[in-house]
């Protein structure tokens, strides 16, 4: 079974019941994210973001930190538990998802265990946080004033 096939085995309940949305082809959503976000090669310029903050996990509570990175990120940031987000990866799957923060948080154990970068952006394109295999969290906001 391949990695995306296991995450939908898992999450099936929550898009069964509507809270998680699946866009089976990724490609046309990194397409539109490399448009908006500031990149440096691959990676987002994270230093072309506002209010940026990064954090060194660690590896031995990698998913645990994540998730308090995580929850921890919107409650200082203001962002609402119904705010929708998309979650992307950049290889194990070929999908993207949609959820609101409440299901992302849920969620988040099942979809961070996946060896690999993981993208979460805000559906209006605000904010954006990257979770990488190097055990780096960051949090940044789309700078609109072109500075």
């Amino acid at each position: 079974m391949t990695y995306e096939e296991e995450l939908l085995l898992e999450l099936k309940p929550f898009i069964e019941n509507g809270s998680i949305s699946v866009i089976h082809e990724s490609g046309p959503l990194f397409s539109k994210i490399n448009l908006i976000y500031p990149f440096a090669g691959s990676y987002i310029d994270w230093d072309k973001m506002d209010n940026h903050f990064e954090e060194k996990l660690n590896s031995d509570a990698y998913e645990k930190k994540g998730h308090d990175f995580f929850v921890r990120m919107c409650r200082e940031n203001n962002i609402s538990q119904t705010e929708r987000v998309l979650y992307l990866n950049d290889s194990a799957i070929d999908i993207g998802l949609t959820m609101s923060i409440k299901t992302a948080i849920d969620v988040f154990p099942k979809l961070i265990e996946l060896p690999q970068h993981h993208y979460f952006f805000a559906e209006n394109d605000q904010w954006c946080m990257a979770f990488n295999m190097l055990g780096q969290a960051c949090y940044g906001e789309l700078n609109r004033s072109g500075s």
